[in-house]
């Protein structure tokens, strides 16, 4: 009978020691999810971030690149109603001056 009882009280304790060895392994796999999800979370927020950066960057680009095209068709509009080569260097000066000066000192032609 105490041989019995002793392998009963073994076999819950064999028992436990599963279910406690069970539930750290339980936990260890939360928290390295949870740090795996913490990880992701900070990649995903560093490339929006980039992607954030590039779009102002394109956006500007496409910007000075209109008001180049702005500036360009101006000046052909200036040399094709020219009188003659000197009005078209003063009316080329000027309309440049106009852009240098709607640039914000980006541009100056001087």
């Amino acid at each position: 009978e105490a041989d019995a009882a002793a392998n009963e009280a073994r076999a819950g304790a064999v028992q436990a020691e599963e279910g406690v060895n069970t539930a750290r392994q339980v936990a260890i796999a939360e928290r390295e999810k949870s740090i795996q999800l913490i990880e992701a979370a900070k990649e995903a927020e560093q490339k929006n971030a980039t992607l954030k950066d590039e779009l102002q960057a394109q956006e500007a680009k496409t910007a000075l690149a209109t008001k180049c095209a702005q500036v360009l068709a101006t000046g052909m509009e200036v040399i094709y109603n020219a009188d003659s080569p000197e009005k078209v260097m003063n009316d080329v000066v000027k309309e440049m001056n106009k852009a240098a000066s709607s640039c914000q000192g980006v541009v100056a032609f001087n």
